[in-house]
């Protein structure tokens, strides 16, 4: 029988998937408000009201592409019978490719008007890329030793009558 690498491709597919999956929940829920709050603790009214205006503007994009690629990721779960990894490869990557080319109405640069508050903004973009990071590599980790952990046990074949020898 001939091997074929679809059962790599899938592991790798499903690998990213569950690492973007990662990196969604550690910038989602992970906070940091240090730093957020020092940088408004240095915006005047105006600035602060268009950070307030960014930040609902990104997480309602967020929020409609994560809905608009859950359509074709459940078409990929549902009619190509593939696993959950490669489903949520499809919905995160799809939601990044959204929100990435979806263009912003403003950006929080365009407003800071001096040196510290730029600095304070790129701890801020440095942060939550960080979170990224550490997110994706855990969501990795996580489905690679539940594949490593699962795999003994799902790659033994069943026994059937035909196995079983009677003396």
């Amino acid at each position: 029988m001939a091997k074929t690498t679809s059962g790599r491709g899938t592991i790798l597919l499903s690998s990213i998937g569950w690492g973007l999956l990662g990196s969604y929940i550690a910038v989602m829920t992970w906070g940091c408000e240090r730093n957020i709050n020092a940088m408004a603790a240095g915006m005047d009214d105006v600035q602060i009201d268009k950070f307030r205006r960014i930040i609902r503007e990104r997480k309602s994009l967020t929020l409609w592409a994560m809905l608009v690629s859950l359509v074709p990721a459940l078409a990929v779960l549902s009619w190509c019978k593939s696993s959950i990894g490669i489903a949520l490869f499809v919905w995160l990557g799809l939601t990044i490719i959204i929100y990435l080319v979806w263009p912003k109405s403003m950006y929080m640069l365009d407003s800071l008007i001096d040196p510290g508050q730029a600095s304070q903004w790129l701890s801020i973009c440095i942060c939550m890329r960080t979170r990224a990071i550490i997110g994706f590599i855990a969501g990795m980790a996580a489905y690679i030793m539940i594949v490593a952990l699962t795999r003994p046990i799902l790659s033994k074949p069943p026994l059937s009558t035909c196995d079983i020898i009677i003396d």
